[in-house]
């Protein structure tokens, strides 16, 4: 639900914001957006393990034990919200000394990077709390909680743009609502759970060593990530200029949603593959994995094929408000097929990442992904100077492309006990064939098409015969044995009673 209300409401805002704000205006604000995974690197991994440990002692049912855990770990959290200002302040100034924008622009950076920054802090010391709504598994206070969020970030970021295009007052309003968010999330926890309001603040080196102990690789996991996804951005509006941010952050927005639905799937197998490992199950671990990746893959594939075909009539009505739409749909269109190719890859590893986890090897993920931003960091500067914008996003391809066939596809096939070859024919082998047919089927359609001149003639002529095609190609994503079953479960359903 809140990754639904999330992805209308970007689709929604997108087209207000460049047209209030204009590229160059629009380029700082996604700018200074992307910087907020910076910050997060200080958290040291913190996150992932305050919400482990938080989970566990919920788990236990002594409350006494969290109580300690979090009034422990408060005090370091501080500290880490304070580092996590200075480098907003510096980071404030340097960005308001070296970019080269209009004047106008460069007198609100600081400002608004230290109004961001107070937000990250708030946000980091509210981790506990945040923590409990996971530990107690109400997930639908959290989603409920996002998606009210959401509507009021968007409400004031809507009111902010018909009185004015200043990205102070932006990043003001956006400010008002992560406080809020956290705030009460807070107060809920503590409804939650009473015992919490005996917290008291205290340094507890255990707790701090019990922190350190479970965020340890996840502090490595977390900045591969955060490298990976946020290095180019910066990259791209030093080396070029912050109005090319604009198609930049369009495709690769675009690929990451439809990404986002492979991701989130993914992290329910965790469990699953931590059961069947402990019970040394491992003809279904590499059912399970096969199964779950040739899905992953399906799903990744059919968003970059019929994302690309249909790309001008959806990107036309989109930013049909824009100036010169024209140049920043034809810059688009290749960086979304770069970034759909790094969503692909990343399908298949999501699924992994999975089986590494269920298997206590976080060691191996976060040893393969530090390497791997380091030669994507190489790779998107030397392409980037040499072929320019889509030079940065083929630099993350390509270390993506090494990183996945010579380092985690042979792994993951060894954990599974199957050859790398058999292994890579299982996986891929009906994805690519059932895309190509896809492609092949929308392809030709589309020459019979006219471009849509409004949301329901994209859907009429566009979205239904995508669907019609999706399901008439079914068979050639199925196995004989899979066939057979969903046409014996069809003929049960159909059958008169």
């Amino acid at each position: 639900m809140g990754f639904a209300v999330q992805l209308a409401i970007t689709l929604y805002l997108t087209p207000i914001l460049i047209s209030k704000l204009g590229p160059e205006g629009y380029g700082i604000w996604i700018l200074i957006q992307s910087l907020t995974g910076y910050y997060g690197l200080i958290d040291m991994g913190l996150r992932a393990g305050v919400t482990q440990t938080v989970t566990k002692r919920i788990a236990s049912g002594d409350m006494s034990t969290l109580v300690n855990y979090i009034g422990g770990v408060l005090p370091h959290l501080a500290k880490a919200s304070a580092l996590i200002l200075i480098a907003g302040i510096f980071i404030g100034y340097t960005l308001s000394n070296t970019l080269d924008v209009r004047r106008a622009l460069r007198d609100i950076l600081f400002p608004m990077v230290f109004v961001q920054v107070v937000g990250i802090g708030f946000t980091l010391l509210s981790f506990p709390f945040a923590s409990v709504l996971v530990g107690t598994q109400r997930y639908d206070i959290a989603e409920g909680l996002a998606v009210v969020t959401r509507l009021i970030s968007l409400a004031g970021t809507l009111i902010v743009l018909t009185y004015t295009n200043n990205l102070f007052y932006l990043a003001l309003t956006h400010l008002g609502v992560n406080v809020f968010d956290q705030f009460a999330r807070c107060i809920i926890a503590v409804k939650l759970i009473p015992e919490l309001t005996g917290i008291r603040l205290k340094s507890n080196r255990s707790e701090l060593r019990e922190l350190y102990r479970v965020g340890g690789w996840n502090f490595v996991v977390s900045i591969s990530q955060q490298i990976l996804q946020r290095f180019n951005t910066l990259l791209a509006a030093y080396l070029f200029s912050v109005s090319n941010l604009v198609p930049f952050s369009l495709a690769g927005s675009l690929a990451e949603h439809s990404g986002k639905i492979t991701t989130l799937a993914a992290r329910v197998l965790f469990p699953t593959f931590s059961h069947l490992s402990q019970n040394e199950q491992a003809s279904h671990t590499q059912r399970l994995f096969q199964i779950a990746s040739r899905i992953s893959l399906t799903v990744s594939l059919i968003a970059i094929t019929v994302g690309l075909i249909w790309f001008e009539p959806f990107m036309n009505l989109w930013l049909k408000n824009v100036n010169q739409k024209e140049d920043v749909i034809a810059s688009a269109k290749p960086l979304f097929l770069a970034f759909g190719l790094i969503n692909v890859l990343n399908s298949i590893r999501n699924v992994g990442w999975q089986l590494i986890m269920g298997n206590d090897r976080v060691e191996f993920m976060g040893k393969t992904m530090m390497l791997e931003s380091i030669m994507a960091i190489v790779l998107s500067l030397v392409l980037g100077i040499g072929i320019g914008v889509i030079g940065l996003v083929l630099g993350n391809l390509m270390a993506i492309c090494i990183s996945t066939f010579w380092i985690c596809l042979p792994t993951f096939s060894k954990m599974i006990n199957v050859s790398n070859a058999s292994n890579l024919q299982a996986v891929f082998l009906r994805p690519i064939a059932y895309s190509i047919a896809i492609g092949v089927g929308l392809l030709s359609w589309s020459r019979f098409v006219t471009n849509p001149e409004n949301w329901l003639e994209l859907l009429t002529f566009c979205a239904f015969p995508t669907i019609v095609v999706l399901i008439i190609a079914m068979p050639i994503l199925l196995t004989k044995a899979e066939r057979a079953i969903v046409s014996s479960r069809l003929f049960r359903l159909l059958k008169p009673t």
